[in-house]
């Protein structure tokens, strides 16, 4: 089977929070991160029964044009997610 096969048929959107064993300083990005961290988790379903799950800071929005398409259509083994699908590892 090849990821052509698999066509993008659900994304989910979730929070996750978590706690660091300690307070986190700051780093080149942003300023204290403090005790507690919040991420946006996403679970892809493809029309084959694959999941993929994984963080993605893309807004909403933008992310659900993606249903519809072919796993190959926006990831190649070979370099990993293609530049139009970039900001769904961001």
């Amino acid at each position: 089977m090849t990821l052509d096969e698999h066509k993008i048929t659900r994304i989910e959107s979730f929070t996750f929070r978590r706690e660091f064993p300690r307070y986190m300083g700051n780093n080149a990005k942003v300023g204290p991160h403090g005790k507690t961290g919040i991420e946006k988790i996403r679970r892809i379903h493809s029309n084959q029964g694959a999941i993929g799950i994984g963080r993605s800071s893309a807004p909403d929005e933008s992310i659900y044009c993606f249903i519809g398409c072919s796993v190959g259509d926006l990831f190649d083994p070979a370099i990993g997610t293609v530049v139009e699908a970039g900001f769904l590892d961001a």
